[in-house]
């Protein structure tokens, strides 16, 4: 079958992008595997829900949001009509199943596959995705190989190998101002009520441009619209993803963990539930593709139900109590402030968040035609003390 091939064109409803238009056979089935709608129980902010209320968005969302932003990218921006249209179609379907490897409550969970792993073997959701994606007895992979894609391709985007594919393919879907990173701040600033995840998407791709040699370029025109973005990063990061509601659930998840571990290898307990599908992950191995594509946020919130139910583990039990009702939250919230967040690795990583030296730089096309990093024309990252310290003191007061 033919790659390419139309369909009537039809339209998912979104609350950030309004209609997400999809018009390819290959991308309608895609969308329906299993794998893909499996994302619909996978939350976008993991544990953040605890003091958002309303961040209860999915990867689900994201993830067809990353294809809407790719897709417009692919047909407007300057240096797009340069393309095939077998390498859109690739880099769409790159983004469109970058997170599929995502675990119960997404980032929150990466953090327990690693509790024992060791340093030659991390475990991250990028692994997984690649994994779903290469195992032949998936629904994804067997659409992939219907429609003749090189899986290969998908994948080699996905992991950023740089040496096998064009560079403007991997920026577009991971970059310091990708596609993937314009919606999750757009989609989580939406959800969570607050204002500061407001992108002026339009300028960005109107200023944006396609270059077959050096990647993803911007105009000149579009620095303070991509200042905007990176400030906007910046302050969902100090207010939103650290915020330590979050890092409260995240600790307490993997304590969870830690007890069960404990009591796995304990020879006097016995545990009343079955955690037989979650010993890889005390043993530090790999899990198989088909026990990791059966769990999502229920299979962990029914974890903790059973804890509650059946054992009597007093310590087990005020663990799960403490993730699943909140229990006693603001007061060991109190703790966790004096014990864990320690501000200067906090603003260590607030840093780089702003803006990472140590990777690729955002391009810029200045008007003498020459292109130029972004750090050395910007004025925000000439000197970024001032706001970096700034919003650092507004995130732990």
């Amino acid at each position: 079958m033919t790659m390419i091939e139309k369909i009537e064109p039809y339209f998912i409803r979104d609350a950030v992008h309004k209609n997400i238009n999809i018009t390819q056979t290959i991308i309608k089935e895609l969308i329906a595997c299993k794998e893909f709608q499996r994302l619909r129980w996978i939350s976008q902010l993991g544990g953040a829900q605890i003091a958002f209320p309303s961040a209860t968005h999915s990867r689900y969302g994201h993830s067809l949001g990353v294809y809407h932003i790719l897709n417009r990218v692919l047909n407007e921006v300057t240096g797009c009509t340069l393309l095939t249209e077998t390498a859109k179609l690739n880099i769409k379907i790159a983004g469109l199943l970058h997170d599929l490897g995502h675990g119960p409550f997404s980032h929150s969970f990466e953090k327990i596959l690693n509790l024992s792993a060791n340093k030659t073997q991390i475990f991250s959701h990028e692994n997984y995705t690649c994994a779903i994606i290469n195992d032949s007895s998936t629904e994804i992979n067997i659409v992939l190989k219907k429609f003749n894609i090189n899986i290969k391709t998908i994948i080699g985007i996905i992991k950023k190998e740089y040496q096998n594919y064009p560079k403007y393919q991997i920026q577009l879907v991971s970059s310091q101002l990708d596609c993937d990173r314009i919606d999750y701040l757009m989609r989580d600033g939406y959800f969570t009520g607050v204002d500061y995840g407001s992108i002026d998407l339009e300028w960005i791709i109107t200023n944006m441009i396609i270059d077959l040699k050096h990647g993803i370029i911007f105009s000149q025109k579009a620095i303070s619209a991509i200042e905007n973005y990176l400030v906007t990063r910046f302050h969902m990061y100090s207010q939103v993803y650290y915020h330590k509601g979050g890092i409260f659930f995240d600790l307490n998840l993997q304590k969870l963990f830690m007890k069960l571990k404990t009591l796995y290898y304990d020879k006097i307990y016995n545990l009343k539930i079955d955690i037989k599908p979650f010993i890889p992950i005390f043993e530090g191995k790999v899990i198989d593709t088909n026990t990791y594509l059966s769990w999502t946020d229920a299979t962990i919130i029914k974890l903790m139900q059973d804890i509650i139910q059946l054992e009597n583990n007093t310590i087990l039990q005020t663990i799960a109590k403490t993730i699943l009702f909140c229990h006693n939250w603001q007061e060991q919230l109190k703790k966790l402030t004096t014990t864990c967040l320690k501000p200067n690795v906090i603003q260590q990583q607030l840093n780089i968040v702003l803006y990472d030296l140590k990777k690729d730089p955002i391009l810029i096309k200045n008007n003498a035609g020459q292109y130029v990093a972004l750090e050395k024309i910007s004025q925000i990252l000439q000197s970024p003390t001032k706001v970096q310290t700034t919003t650092y003191f507004l995130l732990v007061k």
